[in-house]
């Protein structure tokens, strides 16, 4: 198996993922998805076809579903328990800028959207006998990256210490 096997769950699922995306996305997407949408009559010329496009209008409830789902999940502020020492590390938990609040709308929106999403959790290596100085001067601290249901594109689940557990996951990136 290569790293650019598809699960088959993933292959069943990729044309669903990329419709749900396209309603989140609005008219604009639609539309330009042309024919996977908007279907071109027998004798429609292109020019027709596009004019026909050009009139079409896309209600975008699901969109609505989507933010008000939202809205539902995040109407009070949530709740956080974390020691001290952690507490400055939420203002960035991706150490680009990104606080521990937003990340969460936008794990949030991905789950509403297409029903998916990962979090990879990450803490670099350190050297051995890197004392807790040498850590916070390093900067070595936890990360969080967020992963849309399109990129998580294989994994394998097995039994550990007799409990079903992931194994294995994929992860496409593109630079």
């Amino acid at each position: 198996m290569g790293v650019s096997t598809q699960h088959a769950d993933y292959a069943a699922m990729a044309e669903t993922w990329k419709k749900c995306r396209d309603c989140a996305a609005g008219q604009k997407a639609v539309h330009a998805a042309g024919e996977s949408y908007l279907a071109k009559l027998k004798d429609q010329t292109a020019e027709d076809y596009q004019a026909y496009v050009n009139r079409a209008t896309f209600y975008n409830a699901f969109w609505r579903t989507v933010a008000g789902m939202k809205g539902l999940l995040f109407r009070d502020d949530p709740q956080r328990v974390v020691p001290a020492v952690a507490e400055p590390m939420l203002d960035d938990v991706t150490m680009g800028g990104v606080p521990l609040s937003t990340f969460g709308q936008m794990l949030a929106d991905d789950v509403v959207t297409v029903g998916r999403a990962g979090v990879l959790a990450d803490y670099p290596t350190a050297p051995v006998g890197t004392t807790l100085a040498d850590a916070k001067r390093m900067n070595l601290r936890p990360t969080l990256a967020l992963y849309k249901a399109e990129s998580i594109i294989n994994w394998r689940m097995g039994m550990v210490n007799n409990q079903h557990v992931i194994t294995m996951v994929v992860l496409e990136e593109q630079h």
